[in-house]
Formats: structure tokens, sequence, C-alpha cells
């Protein structure tokens, strides 16, 4: 239980609520509620300041809605889809790009599962998450998914154990998966983006396409997997382990690998371009033809923040450092490290002597 400091009370349109902060903070911390919430913190380390209720003008019958995402990062099923459109535009306004995401998705299945047409195309707005250059293959035979988004939001209130199972195309985008198992799971083409999956398990999985866009990765283990052509751009992978794993073509732009480990994966004509690779260990692993331009191999607070990035025996055949920052990183200790692409334009780089 929360001390008492840290419960948030609110007057939305009238009705009443009470909250922690931590719970307006959980999921998007750039949403209005979660900037609202770091303020009123802040004010509390005022001598004097008395927390008070605070007012939203904003219609209250859905908010009980947000609060639910926010705590468990699930959505109420079977609901009206005039209630959807409703919740939809509260979403919006709060900016939870999660829970908007989560949304839309439901409004397009129960669009499609009243529609007498087959289903031969995607959704349109699906598009804005992934990228132009990365196409979905949709030749590669899924299987029969043998779950539904609904079945696994209805397992969300114990252990998340799904190892073994086909779970490849679903849509589990914005959801709080953490701490699920997912070992041996096959999630061809299966959707993940802004999805809470901190400390998951995702051991020896086939995630061949998958799209983990803005998903929370901490501490998560990809160890053996397949995951050729996976999008995982704006991650927060934090000590994820990619151990071992087969990623060619997959794409990290702008993600927070810091300290995650690439042992032994194969990363040939992977994207990390603008990713944050402090820490992050790259033995022996391929990144033949890789695009590392503007990426910060560098530590900028000492070694507690992960020192730099270890590049002992991995292959740096024509990979692009094109403005990496490369600052104390020992390059020398890689194998074809000569043939790099834009090498001296690197920040901190030196050139063998």
């Amino acid at each position: 239980m929360a001390d008492e400091d840290c419960f948030e009370r609110l007057d939305v349109g009238g009705k009443k609520f009470v909250t922690t902060a931590s719970t307006l903070t959980k999921r998007d911390i750039g949403s209005a509620l979660a900037v609202m919430a770091s303020e009123l913190q802040e004010k509390r380390k005022t001598q004097g300041y008395e927390a008070r209720e605070m007012f939203l003008d904003r219609d209250g019958t859905h908010f009980r809605h947000i609060l639910n995402w926010l705590r468990d990062g699930a959505i109420t099923p079977e609901m009206e889809t005039s209630i959807y459109h409703e919740l939809l535009q509260e979403a919006e306004y709060y900016r939870l790009p999660g829970l908007v995401y989560a949304i839309k998705s439901i409004l397009t299945e129960k669009r499609e599962g009243n529609s007498t047409q087959p289903r031969t195309s995607k959704v349109e707005w699906i598009d804005e998450f992934t990228p132009p250059f990365k196409k979905v293959d949709n030749s590669i035979n899924l299987g029969e998914a043998e779950m539904s988004r609904r079945d696994v939001i209805e397992l969300l209130h114990g252990p998340l154990r799904l190892q073994g199972t086909n779970l490849s195309g679903l849509n589990l985008s914005g959801l709080n998966l953490s701490g699920g198992n997912f070992r041996n799971t096959r999630l061809i083409n299966t959707k993940f983006p802004f999805t809470d999956l901190e400390n998951a398990n995702f051991e020896s999985c086939e995630a061949t396409g998958a799209n983990f866009r803005k998903a929370r990765l901490l501490n998560c283990d990809f160890s053996g997997g397949e995951m050729v052509g996976a999008v995982l751009d704006g991650t927060h992978s934090k000590n994820a382990k990619f151990d071992e794993v087969r990623l060619e073509n997959a794409s990290f732009r702008e993600a927070n690998l810091s300290c995650a480990t690439f042992d032994g994966a194969n990363l040939s004509k992977t994207n990390m371009s603008r990713s944050r690779l402090v820490g992050a260990s790259f033995r022996n692993a391929n990144l033949t033809e890789a695009n590392l331009s503007h990426a910060d191999l560098h530590e900028k607070h000492g070694y507690w923040d992960g020192g730099p990035a270890i590049l002992t025996q991995a292959r740096l055949t024509r990979v692009n450092f094109f403005r990496a920052n490369l600052k104390n990183v020992n390059v020398k200790d890689s194998v074809d490290y000569r043939s790099a692409i834009n090498l001296s334009t690197a920040i901190g780089y030196t050139p063998a002597g």
C-alpha cells in the first residue's frame, strides 16, 4: 500500500477518483496525466505545500477505464462500439498512444468481425508502426494461432504462461504482459507496439517479422530465438539478452539497448541507427553491413552506467559507423573493422598506427 502522500485525488467532470502517482506515471511518461503527477510530486517537496484535489475539465464517465489501463494494461472487453469511440477520444486527449493503439485494434476487430467481406487486407493505420522499408512477409506460413487477443487478456490476472503456444499474427499491442513466459512460442508477425514486456522470457521463440515498436523490454531474454526482420524501433531494452539470436534485417532504430547482450548473435544488415548501446556486448556477433550511424557506444557517466560497448571478436565487415560515438570503444579487438564504412567520421575513433 502506498503512503497517503502518494495518493492523488482527482475530480474528473464531477466524478471523484483516488489513485496513486505511480499509476498515473506507469505507462506513457509523456502523457498529460503523467506530467501532472510529476509536477505534483515536485510541489510536495516544497515546504508548506498542502495536497489538494485536482480538477480535470473532462467527462469522467469513462475515466475508470483510463485508470484500469494505466494499472493493468488491459481494456474492458465486449463494450459497445460507441463506448470505445468515446474512450478513444479521451485517450487521445490524455496523450496515451498505447491505449489509442489498443482501442483502434479492438475497433478494427469489431469492424472486420461484422464484415461479410473476406479479411484480405491489412489495417491501414497499422502502417504507422511498420517502417516503410520493412514490409511484413505475409508469405510465411503462420499456422493457426491457438489463442486470441481476448484469450490473452483473460490470463492477465494470474501468472502469464504461454510457453510453446502459437500466437502468430495476433495484435497484442498496448497490453501489460510483464513477466510473461513466451519460451518456445511462435510469434511470427505478432504485434507488440507499446506493450509492457519487462522481465518476459522469450528464449528460443520464433518471432520473424514481429513488431515490438516502442515496447518496454527491460531485462527480457530472447536468447536462442529467431527474429529475422523484427522491428524493435524505440524500445526500452536495457539489460535485454539477445545472445545467439538470428536478427538479420531487424531494426533497432532509436532503441535504448544499454547493457544489452548480443553475444554470438547474427546482426547482419540490422539497423541500429541512433540507438543507445552503452555497455552493450557484441562478443563474437556478426554485424556485417549493419547500420550503426549516430549510435552511442560510449559510456557517459563511467562504468556504473555500463562502460563502453564491447566488440571483442565481433565481425564489423562494412558496418556503417557514420557519426557514431566510439570514444573508449576498442574497435581493434573486432574482426575486419578496417572494412567498416565511415569509420573516420566516428566520434572518438583513433586510427591504428
